[in-house]
């Protein structure tokens, strides 16, 4: 399993998709899945940059996991994002044989990741928004490369910032120094 993690608008969406065409390797995006499978309190929670609760996010992500899991390497952008989830990913993969090949951390500077939010354009891309995604990623987040760190997973920290194509480069480059190659 290769995880992307990164601020909101790192390029985590748009990598991952790129890596999966490249390698072959089925790419999961728990925010696109939330935008198409959440309504209500729970949509209205996400679009002010509040994460949702863990319950809410393993109902959502594991009958996907389950599907994929031991049948090919997974792209997985956008779980986890607190150490809880970190922690119930890695009991989940160890259930299922598996293993975290590769953590991608996207870092990119806020102003620019701020820029390129505003020109997507989505209802909840707001300064407001943004700002509080910011804070739960640093707070939230961000521990979470400690914690895989420290538990044996490589982690591969990636200059987020630049064009797609500059960063597509140096996430290709860093998988295949990686040894991590086509199914």
């Amino acid at each position: 399993m290769i995880l992307f993690i990164g601020v909101v608008g790192a390029g985590k969406s748009v990598q991952g998709r790129y890596l999966s065409d490249l390698l072959g390797f089925p790419w999961i995006s728990t925010g696109e899945i939330l935008r198409q499978h959440i309504a209500g309190e729970l949509r209205e929670k996400m679009l002010r940059g509040d994460l949702l609760s863990d319950d809410d996010l393993y109902e959502v992500i594991t009958p996907i996991l389950e599907e994929l899991i031991g049948t090919t390497e997974i792209i997985l952008d956008g779980f986890p994002r607190t150490i809880a989830q970190a922690e119930w990913l890695e009991r989940f993969i160890e259930r299922n044989k598996s293993k975290v090949s590769c953590i991608i951390h996207l870092e990119a500077d806020e102003d620019e990741v701020t820029e390129r939010l505003l020109k997507r354009g989505r209802p909840d891309d707001t300064k407001e928004v943004i700002v509080n995604r910011f804070n739960e990623y640093r707070t939230k987040t961000l521990p979470i490369i400690s914690y895989f760190e420290e538990n044996g997973a490589p982690v591969i920290h990636v200059d987020g910032n630049g064009t797609e194509q500059e960063v597509r480069e140096r996430v290709t480059k860093a998988v295949t120094d990686l040894g991590i190659h086509k199914a």
